[in-house]
């Protein structure tokens, strides 16, 4: 099975951006729930214990906002282990 799914034709920027806002790419790893921020979540929890979303009711993540959301996690543990230091 692809780990990914394409809605239309898309490329991405530089960035990893995507050039066009109607067109996007979901993964099968991550899912959204009805929360404000930080509504991603592996495919492996059921349900949001805020919101009380239900994975199978809730579409899966567009790839380029779990690697935002990756990037904000991974910033977070970098900051935590140089002010460890």
């Amino acid at each position: 099975m692809n780990p990914t799914t394409a809605h239309e034709n898309f490329y991405w920027d530089d960035n990893f951006n995507l050039k066009d806002e109607n067109r996007f790419l979901t993964t099968q790893y991550f899912w959204d729930c009805e929360c404000e921020d930080w509504y991603i979540h592996p495919m492996e929890v059921k349900a949001c214990s805020r919101c009380g979303a239900q994975q199978e009711d809730r579409p899966n993540s567009r790839t380029n906002e779990v690697l935002s959301l990756l990037a904000r996690i991974m910033e977070k543990l970098n900051n935590e282990v140089e002010s460890a230091l």
